[in-house]
């Protein structure tokens, strides 16, 4: 699975599992904020999920905001989905601020952003990133995991030989250990979309 894409739906998955624990400790549906006429927790998480159910992203991203400002307990969860949706929608400054925020809690913010923007269509500034967690990563799995992310954003920009570089590098620094095949499977995956030509193999 891409590593966007399993990012995207661990993010929605977070997502459903808040609003599982929000509905228990929620009040019943059609029950209002006894301060105002705002509406419930619960009025708002069936509202999001109305939302994302009917591909309406900007008034998810719109109510899960508001659920967020309710509910600030909420912010980690849902800010990945928030940049998931602001992506998505095309609202790429909304989807950077949150993106900012995602970042103060995540472990490795460099490749989280790095994978941001090769979303985003920034792969200069992506490839650039992770080059230089690389160098830094010390753990060979870290490497492994930059590498091959490093690998899709050049696939990406068009960049097939340093795409095929990353992945010799990611299967390199793991070699030795249990993620081997992995990485030998990855390489293996990206050489039948993109075989080695004539004038390649004479090199």
């Amino acid at each position: 699975m891409n590593g966007y894409v399993k990012s995207g739906l661990l993010s929605f998955i977070a997502t459903v599992a808040y609003f599982h624990h929000a509905a228990a400790v929620s009040p019943a549906p059609g029950a209002t904020n006894s301060a105002s006429s705002r509406p419930s927790m619960a009025q708002l998480k069936a509202m999001a999920e109305h939302y994302e159910k009917s591909g309406s992203k900007t008034e998810a991203a719109g109510t899960y905001e508001q659920i967020i400002k309710a509910d600030p307990t909420a912010r980690a969860v849902l800010a990945p989905r928030l940049v998931d949706l602001y992506i998505d929608s095309k609202q790429l400054p909304k989807a950077m601020t949150w993106t900012r925020e995602v970042m103060k809690t995540n472990p490795d913010p460099q490749a989280y952003l790095a994978g941001v923007y090769a979303r985003i269509g920034m792969t200069k500034e992506a490839r650039a990133i992770l080059a230089e967690e690389i160098k830094k990563a010390r753990e060979p799995r870290r490497k492994m995991l930059l590498n091959w992310q490093l690998a899709d954003a050049s696939e990406k920009a068009g960049d097939i030989e340093a795409a095929r570089a990353a992945l010799a590098d990611a299967a390199k620094s793991v070699e030795s250990s249990p993620d081997a095949p992995a990485a030998q499977k990855r390489s293996s995956t990206f050489a039948e979309r993109h075989p080695v030509g004539r004038d390649e193999k004479a090199k």
